[in-house]
């Protein structure tokens, strides 16, 4: 996200809203399965020891564009059933395309 915003020459700091969403299962969701994963500490540290991987040719970048995106963004998870009702409220002509598709994931997990 941070890379396709800096080709695009856009300031994370201009855009009004800069969101992070993982879309998962509720039950996933409030199990905890990514609580760890999901916060901004957590992606630093990925993106950190990836960067450090490339012996100091990426530090501009991580300098100049992603912390300046990590700054700006929310991180949150957004449950599918939730997603799926706002759907099926608001576009109900593809709504039973999505959760039919949800309800495969669902099976071959």
């Amino acid at each position: 996200m941070a890379e396709v915003i800096s080709r695009a020459g856009i300031d994370p700091v201009s855009l009004k809203r800069l969101e992070f969403i993982l879309l998962a299962p509720k039950d996933a969701i409030d199990n905890g399965t990514f609580s760890k994963e999901m916060n901004k500490a957590s992606i630093q540290e990925k993106v950190k020891k990836r960067v450090k991987a490339y012996e100091g040719s990426l530090d501009g970048w991580y300098n100049n564009h992603f912390a300046t995106t990590l700054e700006n963004i929310h991180v949150h998870t957004l449950s599918w059933e939730s997603t799926l009702k706002w759907i099926s409220d608001n576009k109900p002509e593809v709504a039973d395309k999505l959760s039919a598709y949800y309800e495969l994931c669902l099976k071959y997990k």
